[in-house]
């Protein structure tokens, strides 16, 4: 049984977390880095400058803000966020969003949500300390004891954060802890990834080419009167650009040839989002955007050559909206037991270096060396606060000794023959789900799957009312993307 447990991060998980595993009677601390609770839902209007550099090898490209160097990194909110799905889809079980709140609200309302709803949590919470290490304790470890403590599984070192104000470093007070379980709910955002581009260090460097990463996105204003790539396709991506494009001049009405100044790169259309060439496209944009495939080389003269064969020239900047990898800097594959068994595999055949998290059970929640070890969201295109809520639970449960018979056993994708299926795919060219997809309506049918699991129905604090998700939730969710736009006119 777990006694004691840590959760990692204070955002919309580590609030579930905290909620879920004091009412097994566990007791749980938080460590939140920043000043208060959110996460990413907190907004910075003042990011930052990001930092590009190029392997000279690979091409590969790496970014990093300053306050990130120093382990506090700015969250990706920015401006005109408009949450994907209803507040009614949103809330976690018994606390909905106020009666005021718009059905598709900005940032600002699901940090008021967020921070009304940690408010019986707040106890739990130590703000302003960055977790900087995380490993199995040893017994050299126990002159660390304070006395009457006894030495657990796990040994944490966390220090106190860098002022977000000024970016100037904390000081050197080292907090080291014990644990008999950690649940790591530090979020997906905190490590932008930039896809390798040939000829893109040579555009930049040596071209006077401009590159951004939408983690930065703070608006349009920015980009006046530069011709601009957007390459991504997710509702980042579709935010950037319309962002861009409202403040372009509509295109002529007398035939004449549009000049553009604003293309999408993107793979697919996105589910979520706005079809840019669509003549359905919102009037304020439409014609505006120029919509190419995905990005194959950049050429020496600076003009970048797609898939398709096709080629565009005289860009200016090129802005990312590609996504996150996973990172985690405490656990250091120096230590045990990531120095067997790593979280980020820096060779698999399979994987890029941070898309995926590796060694979990079938759920992605459960560290299957040590099943002490949780993590919390890793799950992608999710409707993240009741799913992680339920998350949260089953945790709770199994530590508290409630579950001793639920099955931990790998993803098949990690099997011998789950590993030679995915294989198979690559060679065939099939394009498979990045590890961690999970979307709609799968994200249902996990929160039915694990509330089955943890066999208690009825309700419980909070307003708590275990069952499965009722039809007319499925139904809301598969017309969420047409609500949106009826309600919010993208």
């Amino acid at each position: 049984m777990v006694k004691t447990a840590l959760v990692i991060g204070a955002g919309s998980s580590g609030l579930s977390a905290l909620d879920q595993l004091s009412k097994q009677g566990i007791n749980v601390t938080a460590y939140e880095a920043r000043t208060e609770v959110g996460g990413q839902w907190n907004y910075d209007d003042k990011p930052g400058a990001a930092t590009f550099s190029f392997d000279e090898a690979t091409g590969a490209c790496t970014v990093v803000g300053g306050e990130g160097q120093l382990g506090v990194p700015r969250t990706a909110m920015y401006p005109g966020l408009k949450t994907n799905v209803p507040t009614t889809l949103m809330a976690y079980r018994g606390v909905q969003f106020g009666p005021a709140v718009p059905l598709f609200p900005d940032s600002s309302a699901i940090q008021t949500y967020l921070s009304d709803y940690s408010t019986p949590l707040l106890p739990f919470i130590r703000f302003n300390r960055t977790v900087t290490l995380l490993r199995h304790s040893t017994p050299n470890d126990s002159q660390h004891l304070k006395p009457g403590d006894e030495r657990k599984q796990w040994y944490v070192e966390s220090v106190p954060s860098p002022s977000l104000a000024s970016g100037s470093p904390g000081n050197d007070e080292v907090l080291r802890a014990f644990f008999d379980g950690v649940v790591i709910a530090n979020g997906h955002y905190a490590k932008p990834f930039v896809p390798t581009v040939p000829g893109l260090a040579r555009w930049v460097t040596e071209g006077g080419g401009e590159i951004a990463h939408a983690r930065w996105w703070r608006g349009p204003e920015a980009y006046a009167g530069k011709t601009v790539m957007v390459i991504g396709t997710a509702s980042s991506a579709s935010d950037v650009v319309r962002q861009i494009a409202i403040t372009l001049p509509p295109p002529p009405t007398d035939g004449s040839a549009y000049i553009y100044k604003l293309y999408q790169s993107r793979r697919h259309q996105a589910a979520m989002g706005i079809k840019f060439d669509s003549p359905d496209a919102p009037e304020d944009v439409r014609g505006k955007v120029m919509v190419v495939t995905v990005v194959k080389d950049i050429r020496e003269d600076g003009s970048i050559l797609l898939t398709d064969g096709s080629v565009v020239e005289g860009v200016q900047v090129i802005i990312f909206a590609t996504g996150y990898h996973f990172s985690f800097p405490f656990a250091s594959p120096a230590n045990a037991p990531f120095s067997t068994h790593p979280l980020i595999e820096l060779n698999s055949p399979l994987y890029s270096t941070g898309s995926r998290v590796f060694h979990l059970d079938s759920r992605q929640t459960f560290y299957l060396p040590d099943p002490t070890l949780t993590f919390l969201g890793l799950q992608t295109m999710v409707i993240p606060f009741p799913l992680v809520e339920v998350q949260a639970r089953l945790i709770g449960l199994k530590w508290a000794g409630k579950l001793p018979n639920i099955p931990l056993v790998p993803d098949h994708r990690d099997t011998p023959e789950g590993e030679k299926e995915e294989a198979e795919k690559d060679k065939a060219g099939e394009e498979r789900k990045p590890f961690h997809f999970v979307g709609f309506p799968g994200e249902y049918d996990l929160q039915d799957a694990w509330l089955e699991e943890c066999s208690e129905w009825g309700k419980e604090g909070r307003g708590w009312e275990f069952g499965k998700i009722e039809p007319a939730k499925r139904d809301l969710r598969t017309g969420a993307g047409a609500l949106r736009k009826a309600v919010v006119g993208y």
